[in-house]
């Protein structure tokens, strides 16, 4: 099937997707609208046909999952995959956090973790060891740019005798950038038009490119030591980065020049959006509660790490994010979607989503699903991306206007959102994102596009 390229994807799907817009659920009716009393003997009978069927909410179910999951599969565009990782682990001067970054590096290929997060894409054990250790003796500038460190990786890589271990096909480089030194990145923008900003300050706990060497692509993940105060520390956010971009350097080592696993499959390319195009096996749990983990056996308990996407496991219906909880997961799936299509830069592919004209009104049904029983659950719908709210929580466009008349549920259950179109979104697509959450704060999402064309 064809596939999105990154960029081109990117410049379209960013601008078609609107804001959030929060949903007001209107109850569904109840009792006798008639107006006419039972007892009454001039009461006339009703026609059947002027009469709407009753909507089939379904019922509880202890066939687990009662509907087959909807959710989106990692897909590969082709690239290469690291099939034995050799991670080096490079620091700096009075780094604080040398021994555990050194050893995390050594013993990360061989945990259970990290079989079940890359295994299925075909990543093998990850190695390191004593002689992938780089410890720089000259203490980096106070703010460096991602271009200076490129610099400083193919200045170390390259003469007859390299300062760093010579890279192979399946060396990663993980730079962790010392908390004396501000990592300096852009914001994007056209032709590199983008603002500069710190990259913790922005929210950015680490990220993986491929700096060429030698006429070779050679694997980056470059790491700041952020707290982002999200209940870890300095240190917990920092390892947990690793572990995210170390997997995300195996299953797509040359993101920019000739992507692996990246994106997703094309029944689902509302996740594009949703996701504003962080899709990699790392990006796509990032996002949830349940994401941090603490490793509690092995050669790496008690260290943090993140559960990463498993196309296995969300394909069952079980949590996506592995290794899972052992909490139940949870969330609805769209049971009636359509086949729309997508046409830019000479591409025409086809997806699902609802198709709804300008002015017009449709409806999705959904259904709860569980991988256990677990009490009911909340839902509610907003539009566009979980990343286009506004700082208070608040839609940033109002092109849908989105019901849902059973508002919590539990498996086999169902629910139907009504679906008008106020107005047409750029590229006349819209994104409406179904939310369900329950009492322990746990959130899963399911995005979809309206198509008003």
């Amino acid at each position: 099937m064809k596939r999105l390229v990154p960029l081109l994807a990117c410049s379209w799907l960013m601008v078609a997707c609107g804001g959030s817009d929060s949903s007001n659920a209107a109850a569904p009716a109840t009792g006798d609208d008639t107006g006419i009393a039972a007892d009454d003997a001039d009461a006339q009978p009703v026609d059947a046909a002027d009469t709407a069927p009753p909507v089939d909410h379904g019922a509880p179910s202890t066939t687990y999952p009662a509907f087959a999951a909807d959710q989106p599969m990692l897909s590969s565009n082709g690239g290469p995959i690291l099939s034995a990782p050799v991670i080096v682990t490079v620091t700096w001067p009075k780094e604080p956090n040398v021994d555990n970054f050194e050893n995390f590096g050594d013993k990360l290929g061989g945990t259970d973790y990290w079989k079940a997060i890359v295994s299925e894409y075909g990543v093998g054990p990850a190695t390191s060891g004593l002689a992938n250790h780089v410890r720089e003796t000259t203490a980096l500038a106070n703010s460096v740019t991602d271009a200076d460190l490129q610099a400083l990786v193919t200045t170390n890589l390259t003469g007859t005798t390299p300062a760093w271990p010579t890279p192979t096909a399946n060396t990663i480089y993980v730079l962790y950038v010392p908390t004396t030194t501000k990592l300096m990145t852009s914001t994007g923008g056209a032709s590199g038009s983008g603002s500069t900003v710190e990259a913790c300050s922005a929210g950015i706990g680490g990220y993986h490119e491929s700096v060429t060497v030698n006429g070779t692509p050679v694997a980056v993940a470059i790491i700041p030591q952020c707290n982002f105060g999200t209940g870890l520390t300095q240190y917990e956010n920092t390892t947990l980065s690793a572990s995210h971009e170390i997997a995300e350097a195996s299953t797509d080592p040359q993101p920019n020049t000739d992507p692996a696993y990246f994106g997703v499959d094309d029944d689902h390319l509302a996740y594009y959006a949703f996701m504003q195009f962080n899709v990699e096996n790392g990006d796509m749990c990032e996002i949830f509660a349940e994401s941090p983990l603490k490793l509690t056996s092995g050669d790496l308990s008690g260290y943090f790490v993140q559960r990463q996407w498993s196309n296995v496991s969300a394909k069952a219906g079980h949590n996506p994010c592995v290794p899972a909880p052992s909490d139940p997961y949870f969330n609805v799936a769209a049971l009636d979607l359509q086949k729309i299509i997508f046409n830019f830069g000479g591409q025409s592919i086809a997806s699902k989503g609802a198709k709804i004209p300008v002015g017009g009104t449709g409806t999705v049904t959904l259904g709860f699903y569980s991988d256990a029983a677990t009490p009911a659950w909340n839902l509610k719908s907003f539009e566009g991306s979980l990343f286009s709210l506004s700082s208070t929580g608040q839609p940033t466009t109002h092109d849908l206007d989105v019901t849902i008349d059973k508002t919590s549920g539990q498996n086999g259950e169902k629910s139907v959102a009504t679906i008008k179109v106020l107005k047409a979104g750029r590229n006349n697509h819209e994104l409406v994102t179904f939310e369900s959450s329950d009492a322990k704060g746990y959130v899963h999402f399911l995005p979809i596009f309206v198509d008003s064309n």
